[in-house]
């Protein structure tokens, strides 16, 4: 039987207000505390894997936006150590709820993962499985040029605009057009289709709600894996807002 971790990316300005909810949703699930982990960068100080119970949570001081818990299961030689005890692991945010099918759900499609399945054939929300092998030999390296430590830099990142941005495209093929969207995943040349096994949804409820704070959000059910994304800047056109 497949082991699976699920990995939750979260950043220290704002996890204690995103993580009781996704944690509660994942209680109904019935996801094994023990697999979870959040990891929360952004922070001046890092620490080992803490576990209390509910999850298992990670401090660090990078600064990647939506990359910090792929950053530490690929940089990290802890957190290394930690995600090879697993075979596949779902990459997902802290915004985002568990549905109660997911756990059932993912431990079934994990026999047919041996890369990744994305969350849909588009770009952005950094969201899918992943065979843990196959994320460390493929995106290993590629994950290295994106560390940064520098919190001035976050609205560059969140707007694809790395400092070396040339080089990764130079050296590497297969990254999607914009490097702060899917770098986890595979595409046809540098910002061409996203390739690859994806969820499958024939239909996708979408719904305004407030959530984590007094403005509405767009929540995007996907009964396939089983879970629901919420987006506070969808509809902006690129103009980020960094708060909750």
């Amino acid at each position: 039987m497949n082991n699976i971790a699920i990995s939750i990316n979260s950043c220290y300005k704002f996890h204690k207000k995103t993580i009781e909810s996704i944690i509660n949703s994942s209680k109904k699930a019935n996801i094994p505390s023990k697999n979870i982990y959040i990891i929360v960068g952004e922070s001046d100080d890092e620490t080992d894997i803490i576990f209390n119970g509910d999850y298992n949570i990670v401090y660090c001081k990078y600064v990647n936006e939506a990359y910090n818990s792929a950053i530490y299961f690929t940089q990290n030689e802890r957190g290394i150590e930690e995600i090879k005890k697993y075979t596949h692991i779902f990459y997902t945010q802290d915004t985002t709820d568990f549905l109660e099918n997911f756990w059932d759900n993912i431990q079934i499609i994990s026999n047919n993962c041996d890369d990744y399945i994305k969350l849909e054939p588009i770009y952005s929300k950094n969201i899918g499985l992943f065979n843990v092998k196959w994320l460390i030999e493929n995106k290993t390296e590629l994950l290295s040029y994106y560390i940064n430590y520098d919190k001035e830099l976050i609205r560059d990142i969140k707007g694809a605009n790395l400092k070396n941005k040339d080089l990764i495209y130079k050296k590497f093929n297969n990254l999607a057009q914009w490097l702060n969207e899917d770098c986890l995943f595979m595409f046809n040349g540098n910002g061409g289709e996203p390739l690859g096994k994806f969820f499958i949804n024939q239909d996708k409820p979408m719904f305004f709600i407030k959530k984590y704070s007094d403005e509405y959000r767009l929540a995007t059910v996907y009964n396939n894996p089983g879970i629901i994304k919420y987006q506070k800047n969808y509809g902006k056109g690129g103009e980020w807002d960094l708060n909750l």
